[in-house]
């Protein structure tokens, strides 16, 4: 048995049609060379064989009144793996709007909550001699960084590697499984932990006192200062996927030269492309969007499951016309809020975290997330994925593209992940409120090409752009001419 965190449970209640709150990630492979026409059968085969015997993997929510008040995991012996693993193919050409519109599609769908929460997608038919894995698992069992490390410890960087076992068969280290703990030791940790709690609530307050001079952004007035926007109405369940790629060294080289961080130059890029989107429709607030931006907390060792987050309120300037303006702007918003968080303990930040997340919580409780302000107007996460080139028995990892999660009255989440020499963007909307999201996408390339000429830095990259960065680089010019994304 595994109780969920507070915020774990947060995520679990915040379920609905609307809202499904589960995270996944868009893996595309290239066949190895010299292989048969029946390797992806026989992979899927092989992925079949292997039992499931790692959490969260394993992991079902519990039934009963207990369960209902205090929420916790319990181990499934039976896991049915042919609901789990999917197999499915990409109708002909099988190129970026045939994925496009099938990643849309499954990410939109719920999960079965009866069961252990996640799937797993192997899809072939892609163009150029290519496959895919989707991978999706609610956000109460894993978070975006757990599920890129889990991805990590699963692939390999040798590329003779083969008959490497799936994810959920993977062995645990041992030192994450530690004897559990008798009844008189379990109750004295819940009692040592709950002392934690209550010694943290005026840590708490005087940080939120203290921010109104050191960190605004941090303070009890500044939860109701985003303004209203499209990207805060109603939602439904239906889902958009689009991404873009960048070259991971021209946001390094940015940075440098204005002594900022590459953090700093993604949020001025997708500042940038959202003060486009909304003036060509009209709908530019006067005042800064406002976005959460998640910060990852030091994980437990070899923590994979549950959440370990805080997040910092960001203005993305979307009132400043000049690029480089907004970046400093930008700047020396973020860099305040990390000092602000750097002086709180573990146990006062997770508190923290938990009253950033009330109102969402609360909306969705109430009903009336079209009639509350908006506690920020899109959250952007950027994470880490890996530094060298990851394989898949014998198969060439060649793009990892997160989907996110959509809160209520938050049409909008924009995910970074840097792999290798690139830097993705994968923006996850509502089907319904946002038209033409990929059109965010192209903005967001042209936001970075605006900053280097502002900069004076300018060259050939940028020609090198891609534009829903799942297919090839040959086919950009005819796409940045007719853009489209997951319908």
């Amino acid at each position: 048995m595994k109780r969920l965190s507070l915020i774990d449970t947060c995520f679990l209640k915040m379920e609905s049609p609307d809202t499904p709150m589960h995270v996944g990630a868009l893996l595309t492979f290239r066949l190895p060379p010299k292989i048969g026409r029946q390797y992806l059968s026989q992979l899927v085969a092989r992925l079949r064989s292997y039992p499931v015997s790692r959490s969260p993997f394993n992991h079902v929510l519990a039934q009963g009144p207990l369960a209902a008040i205090a929420p916790y995991w319990e181990t499934d012996q039976h896991v049915d793996l042919d609901y789990h693993l999917r197999h499915s193919a990409l109708p002909k050409p099988g190129g970026q709007r045939e994925l496009g519109v099938l990643i849309s599609r499954l990410h939109s769908h719920p999960l079965d909550l009866s069961r252990p929460p996640w799937e797993c997608h192997i899809i072939e038919g892609l163009e150029h001699n290519r496959f895919a894995i989707y991978l999706k698992g609610h956000h109460a069992a894993v978070d975006g960084l757990g599920g890129l490390k889990l991805i990590k410890s699963w692939l390999s960087e040798k590329p003779d590697a083969l008959n490497q076992p799936p994810p959920w068969a993977m062995p645990l280290p041992t030192s994450v499984r530690p004897p559990a703990p008798g009844p008189f030791a379990a109750a004295q940790q819940r009692l040592t932990g709950l002392r934690a709690q209550l010694r943290a609530v005026p840590e708490v307050y005087r940080s939120l006192v203290r921010a109104r001079l050191e960190y605004p952004n941090g303070s009890l007035p500044a939860l109701l200062k985003a303004p209203s926007s499209l990207l805060n109405g109603r939602i439904g369940g239906q889902r958009r996927f689009a991404t873009q790629a960048l070259k991971l060294s021209r946001l390094k080289r940015i940075a440098e030269q204005t002594h900022t961080t590459t953090n700093d130059v993604l949020l001025a890029v997708c500042g940038g492309a959202l003060r486009r989107y909304l003036s060509e429709l009209d709908a530019l607030p006067r005042s800064s969007l406002v976005s959460l931006v998640p910060i990852a907390l030091r994980p437990r060792r070899n923590q994979v499951g549950g959440n370990s987050l805080c997040g910092l309120l960001t203005d993305l300037e979307t009132q400043i016309a000049d690029p480089v303006e907004r970046l400093h702007a930008i700047n020396v918003s973020t860099q305040a809020g990390k000092r602000h968080i750097q002086q709180l303990s573990p146990t006062a930040l997770a508190q923290y975290s938990l009253l950033l997340m009330a109102p969402l919580t609360l909306a969705k409780v109430s009903g009336l997330s079209g009639s509350l302000p908006p506690l920020f107007n899109v959250l952007i996460s950027n994470v880490p994925a890996a530094r060298n080139k990851l394989y898949f028995d014998g198969a060439e990892l060649e793009g990892i593209f997160p989907l996110s999660v959509l809160f209520r009255g938050q049409a909008l989440n924009i995910t970074a992940l840097g792999y290798a020499e690139s830097f993705t963007l994968s923006f996850t909307a509502c089907r319904d409120a946002l038209p033409r999201v990929q059109k965010l996408a192209i903005y967001a390339g042209e936001a970075l090409d605006e900053l280097e000429r502002a900069l004076g830095i300018a060259d050939i990259e940028t020609a090198e752009r891609r534009v829903v960065s799942i297919n090839d680089a040959p086919r950009v010019r005819e796409r940045l001419a007719n853009p489209t994304d997951g319908a």
